[in-house]
């Protein structure tokens, strides 16, 4: 997973939290499933009548990569990924309350923003990535714990109702760890 994912979004670029699963093909070649997530708080409606707003991203998609370089301690590949990011804008002044019952059925209740609208976009991201080993985690099975970052561009397709495909374009990068092992 990468700690840190700085992603282009409604305005500007926000941090947010990615989770990629590859599988390895063969030495160079995986495939895989990403899941990526920003929120934001904006003093804007984008279209609403409202001036404080709140926006969730989830982004869904699959990834192809390609290591061009291996050695033992460094690996360098490019990717593809694509998928689709849905983003939903709630008006933080117009909140209802929920009531949630947990495990030991206490009852907690959390004021949730109304929801003004949900876009969707076909997104397309490629790059390169670096990943440089800190530490070995299994000597028997192989498992190594990485230091990985990810350049890419990504390029948003569609339209939404509060939301244009140029909000989510533009440059990303990704920071974070890997553990790469033999299953």
């Amino acid at each position: 997973f990468r700690v840190a994912d700085n992603q282009p979004a409604l305005k500007g670029h926000h941090i947010g939290f990615d989770l990629t699963g590859r599988y390895y093909l063969d030495e160079k070649l995986s495939l895989g499933l990403g899941f990526a997530y920003t929120s934001n708080n904006y003093r804007e409606g984008f279209g609403y009548e409202t001036d404080r707003t709140l926006m969730h991203n989830v982004l869904l998609n699959s990834v192809a990569q390609y290591d061009f370089f291996k050695n033992e301690s460094f690996f360098a590949g490019v990717f593809l990924a694509n998928g689709v990011s849905i983003v939903t804008l709630r008006d933080r002044n117009d909140t209802k309350t929920r009531e949630y019952i947990d495990e030991a059925w206490q009852t907690t209740e959390v004021e949730i923003p109304k929801r003004l609208g949900r876009d969707a976009f076909y997104i397309l991201t490629s790059g390169i990535d670096f990943s440089c080993k800190v530490a070995t985690l299994d000597e028997e099975f192989k498992t190594n714990l990485y230091i990985t970052s990810r350049i890419g561009y990504q390029k948003a397709f569609g339209n939404g109702d509060f939301g244009k495909s140029e909000n989510f374009s533009g440059f990303l990068f990704l920071l974070g760890v890997m553990i790469r092992g033999d299953l």
